[in-house]
């Protein structure tokens, strides 16, 4: 679980059903996620395990299909389109920028378009 870790995404509430191994980014506090905000909410052998992140540590999340790297709160990647326009077009400029963003793509640092 810690080694590769791996969220669904963001749950402000316990989900209806959860299967063993699940995780989660508390994002609120239900009554059973209270005082969890920002943890790791994992359901091993039918209960909750919370884990707290340290700055620095990141998941992969399954939602978004990208990283998140929790600094005090958990980020969230942006979408970054390729260059489509402008009074000034330099064809080499946007090739090295959509090369850019295809391999942060690729590499789950941003989210797929």
């Amino acid at each position: 679980m810690l080694l590769q870790p791996i969220v669904e995404g963001e749950a402000g509430a316990p989900p209806l059903d959860p299967k063993p191994g699940d995780c989660w980014i508390v994002s609120g506090g239900s009554a059973e996620f209270e005082r969890h905000e920002n943890d790791l909410a994992c359901w091993q052998q039918g209960q909750w395990l919370f884990l707290t992140p340290t700055s620095g540590m990141s998941v992969y999340d399954r939602n978004l299909d990208a990283m998140r790297r929790f600094k005090g709160v958990w980020s969230k990647p942006m979408q970054i389109d390729f260059p489509n326009s402008g009074s000034t077009v330099d064809s080499e400029a946007r090739d090295a920028i959509e090369q850019i963003i295809s391999l942060l793509r690729t590499s789950g640092h941003l989210p797929e378009s």
